[in-house]
């Protein structure tokens, strides 16, 4: 770890070097920290591995080249079970649902549960990856985008006999993945976030004729924009500097990563939390395979024929108030506000507090089931290459 400076010792400018200094003290104590046995609470949840040919999903991509999408999942033995995909989003990975996943199993049976939960790595993310057998110097002489990504995720429903109906849910960069599989997949009937992301020009310091709360939210949004959104600069001006800096030590990825977790949530993160994420992307080489540099979030309209709801936790980054939900987007058929509702949360709600989280989910869906005229009866296919997967072992 680097000397201390003034500035490495203010919170105001990120991680700083006692915090660094205590969290790697406790990453390399086994008596402190434990891989295995995240490991453990991981193979607890069933995974599956999905390989499929890129060039299914576009004829840019030689034929050859596959790749592998890893995912939990939860299937139900109803025959109206609605098929749900679940996103996380950066610096997240498919432990941020671990909690989730663990209230469902917790609360339902496979006869009860009402919903198939899918939960993938997202491309780049973990263990979805380039094939090992594919060529990856053929890989990386295209840019893997956004778009390409949401194909392969609805290529993965598709394939799983899903295809006809699901709904998607998601929060930070997955808010997009989102709204891009509901405007190009007739499969994605609707969608569902956990906070709406307003930009810097959509979100005005003051609107005029709404109330105190809402105005603050839009306030701390501007807030946001002034200090603390280098992060999002960085991944779409320079991903390679900070890909190649970033993943060049474990203690930095814990900076880079680590300031996040405890500045983003209102609920302070458990440092064995934070600890675990940040192992898995060290240990799969996630950064800087997950930077998607391309495409912002405001630049994905939302689709005009597919309903959404917002479950919005006001110490999210960027608080979507209903009023300023309700006048730029359109189709809201739900929004649950857990501002009187606390401890309310803040980026990382499946983390922070995962019951308040799913409940919302779930009121969601049930409206939803109501209002999308689609059969519900799915034949699961589950072929010999959607092969179940044991994580183990990486370190």
């Amino acid at each position: 770890i680097c000397p201390k400076t003034w500035e490495n010792t203010q919170e105001a400018f990120g991680t700083t070097h006692e915090w660094l200094s205590n969290a790697k003290a406790a990453w390399i104590d086994s008596a402190r920290f434990s891989w295995r046995s995240h490991e453990a609470r991981i193979n607890a949840i069933p995974n599956f591995l999905f390989t499929l040919p890129l060039a299914d999903i576009d004829a840019k991509w030689e034929r050859g080249l596959e790749y592998d999408i890893h995912f939990f999942a939860l299937f139900s033995d109803r025959k109206d079970a609605i098929p749900v995909l679940l996103l996380h989003g950066f610096p997240g990975s498919v432990l941020d649902y671990l909690p989730i996943l663990e209230l469902l199993k917790a609360k339902y049976t496979s006869k009860t549960l009402p919903y198939h939960i899918i939960v993938p790595s997202l491309p780049g993310y973990g263990f979805s990856s380039i094939s090992a057998s594919s060529d990856v110097a053929s890989f990386v002489d295209k840019e893997f985008d956004f778009q390409d990504a949401t194909k392969i995720l609805n290529h993965l429903m598709v394939h799983m006999g899903f295809g006809k109906a699901y709904i998607t849910h998601g929060g930070d960069v997955d808010t997009l993945f989102a709204r891009i599989m509901a405007r190009g997949h007739d499969g994605c009937k609707a969608f569902h976030m956990n906070g709406l992301f307003a930009t810097k020009e959509q979100a005005p310091s003051h609107m005029d004729g709404y109330s105190e709360e809402d105005n603050q939210r839009m306030i701390n949004a501007q807030a946001f924009f002034a200090t603390g959104f280098g992060c999002s600069l960085m991944h779409q001006t320079k991903p390679g500097t900070i890909g190649l800096t970033v993943a060049s030590s474990p203690l930095a990825l814990l900076a880079w990563i680590g300031e996040k977790f405890r500045d983003w949530t209102e609920i302070p993160m458990p440092l064995e939390t934070i600890l675990a994420s940040v192992t898995l992307y060290w240990l799969t080489d996630t950064y800087p395979r997950c930077i998607y540099s391309n495409l912002f979030p405001a630049t994905v309209p939302f689709p005009k024929d597919k309903p959404f709801g917002v479950s919005n936790f006001p110490r999210e980054l960027v608080p979507a108030p209903r009023a300023w939900v309700e006048k730029t987007s359109p189709n809201l058929i739900f929004y649950k506000d857990y501002e009187k509702v606390p401890p309310h949360g803040g980026h990382f709600p499946a983390l922070e507090d995962p019951r308040a989280m799913l409940a919302g989910l779930e009121e969601f869906l049930a409206k939803v089931k109501t209002m999308i005229h689609a059969d519900w009866n799915f034949l699961i296919n589950l072929r010999p290459y959607l092969s179940p997967m044991n994580p183990s072992n990486l370190g």
